[in-house]
């Protein structure tokens, strides 16, 4: 729950960390928006379960949750070859989010006192 909130407070609602896609404003939000950000987060709540189906898989072992995700998923036919690479791609794609984020910070320094 703790990482579908991060999702939608921080950089998830935003296309490539660029522009917003479809914010959310209390009485300007039209219903179709609304119907897009809950697909959003519904997409976005799968992969987090896979994601911590495979960071906890000492806890997850002989549970339904292993058998779909690290079982079945990893043996289909054109996923199986993404798997390899996966933890990889994670590690590259934390490295390229700190160096965007050590480049563009929105939060200016407090003054120091005197």
């Amino acid at each position: 729950l703790h990482l579908i909130f991060c999702f939608v407070n921080t950089q998830g609602m935003r296309m490539f960390f660029l522009f917003p896609i479809h914010p959310m404003r209390v009485g300007g939000t039209m219903m179709n928006a609304f119907l897009f950000n809950t697909l959003l987060i519904l997409i976005c709540a799968v992969s987090i379960t896979q994601f911590c189906t495979e960071a906890f898989s000492e806890y997850t072992t002989l549970t339904a949750v292993n058998a779909l995700f690290s079982v079945s998923v990893k043996n289909l036919m054109g996923i199986k070859y993404i798997f390899i690479g996966y933890v990889y791609a994670l590690f590259i794609l934390v490295f390229l989010t700190a160096i965007f984020l050590a480049i563009k910070q929105k939060d200016k320094p407090a003054p120091l006192p005197i």
